[in-house]
């Protein structure tokens, strides 16, 4: 799969004279770019190669406990320079990893990658990416549609003009449109999270898939060989692997992933579009920052960046899913390696993708701006005409003839119309009416026929009962991450900066949880450290100490660290400290312990910062 060089588009060290991707350079989160990173692709390969040596070792295979821990302690210390030159010479990299790999752990060397193919490492990885890529997506959607959700709830009564074709309909409300919104985001969620679900292992397969080889190390013992399938797959948190595979697991796997992420797009593609429409009526806006500027020669203009940029991105993510389309059909018999160099590129770009549209989408979902009035004013442009019905009823209530009453409405809306058209002047058709004696009886009643909340039907009904029966049931599993606020490039800029100028020390309050009788305290303090240390490398920043470590009971953990960002560009550093504070509380990071895992409760806490 895709992920780009060691410093992946973001250290100083890759200078301006080389091209990087907009994706990780400038618009994805972290930790989404970090799940794509080499560091992480090679790290789990190692992983991989030691769940794999550990179940041999558990079935009876001669890989000896000496051998283990020299592997579980060389996971992280990947020499990519090794690998590469490595590579140039053999062409080929997963042969590349097994020497430097092996080259660090000498005496493991010769059970580094027992009875295993490319593909097992390869698409392995490919699905723990995967996963734990919908998983830092899934949060984030939910998160949007809260957002809209209170939108909507708090406009739920709002009348506004409705348009079909673009051209003025009956009327609805600023909340049940925005429900039309959630309701596309809330398929997507459900699609999301099912595809993230139904996610199985490659697992164990062999060169085709047949198992031939660990059928051969077992010395034809079938169980063994489903006993290490078994294992391996419970070790990389997945409940099932593919019983057929080829050499590599189905890549009608891949439509299904860019399918939902691909539908994500269209329906923030809507929603972006809707606003910027809105934004030229000027009934609504995006955020919009105190220094932030239009245009470099109109300085009035408010041009709705953010919606333009979640389009722009959401057509490229429409467009992703062709290439899984085209790949699938391609794959001859048990495999070709045809596939490779596209899905290093489209699964990777999908992803990041569909997390800036989304970060961005959050960010325009907590700043919305409704202007009543001008909303108002519109309706009162267009609702004399839409009222003629109710004012031909209310006439012949009072006794009047309907088809005289019809024909007077016709001459003088067509009279008020040429106002509007002609003229460029204000609907006056209800002005012509209290003017008309013919319409003396309804006089009294005008104010009541032509009140805007009377024409919006049951649109703040239907509001209420799709909050309640179908969005808040939906948001549930993810209540714990709601407060989490957005961040782009362009807001509350200024406090940021002038916090990442100097020392800024976290707080980590945590869970972990063990497997099995394997687990090791230390596994999830060093697994998260390395985590954030990564991403803080990234950025150019550097962790300078852990402060502190203490295990407040068996499984709970406390720790500090203080990040230096005084060398770290202002615009990097603030969108790196926006992100940090940011990370979800209901994210997993498996650890390097035996398949532990590592929940922070209260992931970052920012404490007084020294200079």
């Amino acid at each position: 799969m895709a992920a780009g060089g060691d410093c992946g588009g973001r250290e100083a060290a890759c200078g301006y004279d080389s091209y990087r991707s907009p994706l990780a350079s400038r618009y994805a989160s972290p930790e989404m770019c970090f799940l794509f990173s080499d560091k992480y692709k090679f790290r789990t390969w190692r992983q991989l190669w030691l769940w794999l040596a550990e179940a041999e070792q558990t079935l009876g295979l001669p890989v000896t406990e000496e051998q283990i821990q020299e592997m579980k302690s060389n996971l992280d210390n990947i020499d990519f320079k090794m690998a590469a030159e490595e590579e140039k010479q053999l062409r080929h990299d997963v042969m590349a990893h097994v020497h430097t790999f092996a080259r660090c752990c000498p005496k493991a060397a010769g059970i580094i990658h027992l009875g295993a193919t490319s593909c097992y490492v390869g698409d392995n990885t490919d699905l723990i990416i995967l996963r734990n890529a919908f998983d830092l997506l899934l949060p984030k959607l939910a998160r949007v549609i809260s957002r809209l959700a209170d939108f909507a709830k708090e406009r739920a009564d709002l009348p506004t003009l409705g348009f079909t074709h673009f051209q003025p309909a009956q009327l609805t409300t600023v909340g049940k449109r925005c429900c039309l919104w959630i309701q596309d985001l809330c398929m997507d969620l459900q699609n999301l999270k099912r595809v993230r679900d139904e996610l199985r292992f490659r697992g164990v397969k062999g060169t085709t898939g047949t198992q031939a080889s660990f059928l051969q190390l077992f010395e034809g013992d079938d169980q063994k060989v489903e006993q290490l399938d078994k294992m391996v797959t419970e070790k990389a948190g997945f409940k099932r692997a593919f019983i057929i595979t080829g050499q590599t697991y189905t890549r009608k796997v891949d439509i299904e992933v860019l399918s939902v992420l691909a539908s994500l797009g269209a329906s923030v593609h809507k929603i972006c579009t809707d606003i910027r429409l809105l934004a030229n009526l000027k009934e609504m806006e995006e955020p919009f920052e105190k220094q932030q500027i239009g245009s470099s020669a109109m300085p009035y203009k408010r041009n709705p960046m953010r919606s333009e940029r979640c389009c722009s991105l959401a057509r490229h993510l429409m467009t992703l899913v062709l290439d899984p389309l085209q790949t699938a059909s391609v794959q001859w018999f048990e495999r070709t390696l045809d596939d490779s160099a596209n899905r290093r590129i489209c699964l990777a770009e999908a992803f990041l993708t569909a997390d800036t549209v989304l970060n961005t989408l959050q960010n325009i979902s907590e700043g919305l701006v409704v202007y009543p009035k001008v909303i108002e004013r519109r309706i009162r442009q267009e609702l004399p005409f839409m009222a003629t019905e109710n004012i031909i009823m209310a006439m012949v209530k009072a006794g009047g003839n309907r088809q005289d009453c019809h024909e007077k409405i016709r001459v003088l809306s067509q009279q008020a119309a040429a106002v509007v058209k002609q003229e460029g002047g204000d609907n006056d058709l209800i002005e012509r009416i209290q003017a008309d004696a013919y319409f003396s009886p309804i006089h009294s009643q005008l104010d009541h026929l032509l009140d805007p909340s009377s024409f919006t039907g049951r649109a703040s009904q239907q509001v209420q009962r799709f909050l309640e029966e179908e969005v808040c049931p939906l948001l549930k599993p993810y209540e714990s991450v709601m407060k989490v606020k957005s961040w782009t490039y362009w807001e509350e800029e200024q406090d940021v900066i002038l916090q990442v100028k100097s020392k800024v020390q976290f707080r980590v309050t945590g869970r972990h949880g063990p497997p099995g009788a394997m687990w090791h305290f230390s596994s999830s303090r060093n697994n998260l450290i390395s985590l954030l240390v990564l991403s803080c490398e990234s950025l150019g920043g550097m962790f300078e100490t852990t402060r502190s470590v203490t295990q407040v009971n068996n499984h709970r953990v406390l720790f500090r660290h203080t990040i230096d960002f005084s060398n770290t560009g202002c615009q990097r550093g603030s969108r790196y400290y926006q992100s940090i504070c940011n990370l979800r509380a209901s994210s997993t990071y498996h650890t390097r312990g035996r398949g532990g895992y590592w929940t922070p409760w209260v992931l970052v806490n920012k404490f007084p910062h020294s200079k």
